[in-house]
């Protein structure tokens, strides 16, 4: 039961930080569930883009994308999970927050999570 509550408190205290955290109060976590339409690697392997069939007024259907990461092998596994999405029909959640927004340009939204779906 100790055990439980040092857990529980670490989990409290983290997320005191991010409410108390100043920028935490100007961004959203927003995700967007869809299937992907297109992928492009260009970028690779630090980043890439992928359009999904849905979006919303801030990210919308027909906009880039974008997934980035410094750390190549993270960006080389969602890399894998969008391929797989695409190849397979199934849904993907994509996770961005709404500070990202625009960071590559107007229109343009900034994921940091992707996660693959089993309904299609």
């Amino acid at each position: 039961m100790q055990v439980a509550w040092v857990v529980n408190r670490r989990a409290l205290f983290f997320a005191a930080l991010l409410f108390l955290y100043p920028g935490a109060s100007r961004a959203d976590v927003i995700a967007i569930e869809g299937h992907v339409t297109n992928v492009q690697a260009t970028y690779m392997p630090v980043e890439f883009t992928f359009g999904l069939d849905a979006g919303n007024a801030t990210c919308p259907v027909n906009f880039f994308f974008w997934f980035t990461n410094t750390d190549k092998e993270k960006t080389k596994a969602q890399y894998a999970t969008i391929l797989a999405a695409l190849l397979s029909g199934k849904k993907v959640s994509a996770i961005y927050d709404t500070a990202a927004v625009g960071s590559k340009g107007a229109g343009n939204c900034v994921f940091t999570y992707l996660y693959l779906s089993s309904g299609t």
